[in-house]
């Protein structure tokens, strides 16, 4: 598998707008005592941070899967929050409605029946849509997505590497496209928000597991290659 950072826009105003709330939940925190309310308010104020910067980036992320789209890709976008995947696939459906491309995307998240999830899945891997938006936690034990999917896409990111390395695994798998010498992984993070703090974060959590299993990090030339592979896609 090759992975590739790519920094993508944002939208600034909309970004500010949604912080400001986390602004007020934050000037709160050094006032409150009791561990348990503190902790509540410290898990709030992550998801509220992630969650703006998720919507922020969302019509970046959108333009993005939608060139992959017109070039020929067939995406598995991966987000974290409802409204980014709301946000996504209703502009993959605007420009299905206005392009020569019959995109068709599907969903499979928490709020979708197991039928519905498994019919997504179906139609997805029997050809009749051109991308596919899944939450970052509902990827393990699907199968199938690598029948037709060509590359992934993360939208937002995970605290956990495992979980990347989960939702890589939906296309990196036996029955992958013959025809892909690796699987192309995108991960669109923004100069905003709490995008540079989880990678760095990451990039300590998998250096350690790497030293553990003693697995070689990706070297500098790999990095460049990989980013190369990804410019003539």
């Amino acid at each position: 598998r090759r992975r590739v950072a790519q920094r993508i826009d944002h939208d600034n105003n909309l970004f500010d707008r949604l912080i400001s709330k986390v602004k007020d939940l934050a000037r709160g925190y050094e006032s409150i005592k009791d561990y348990l309310e503190k902790g509540r308010a410290a898990r709030m104020i992550e998801q509220q941070a992630r969650r703006a910067t998720g919507l922020a980036k969302a019509p970046a992320v959108a333009a993005f899967v939608m060139s992959l789209i017109d070039a020929g890709e067939r995406p598995v976008v991966f987000a974290h929050h409802h409204d980014v995947h709301d946000a996504i696939s209703e502009a993959l459906q605007n420009h299905d409605r206005h392009s020569n491309i019959d995109i068709n995307p599907l969903r499979v998240t928490g709020r979708e029946s197991k039928a519905q999830k498994e019919d997504a899945v179906r139609q997805f891997a029997e050809g009749k849509s051109r991308a596919i938006v899944l939450a970052l936690r509902t990827a393990a034990g699907i199968d199938g997505l690598q029948r037709h999917g060509t590359c992934v896409v993360f939208a937002e990111l995970d605290w956990s590497p495992a979980i990347h390395s989960e939702c890589e695994d939906r296309l990196n798998r036996i029955g992958m496209n013959e025809d892909a010498a690796s699987t192309l992984c995108y991960y669109l993070v923004c100069s905003t928000g709490t995008d540079t703090t989880m990678m760095s974060a990451l990039g300590l959590k998998v250096g350690q597991f790497m030293g553990i299993m003693g697995d070689e990090p990706e070297s500098p030339a790999d990095q460049d290659e990989a980013i190369q592979q990804g410019e003539r896609r």
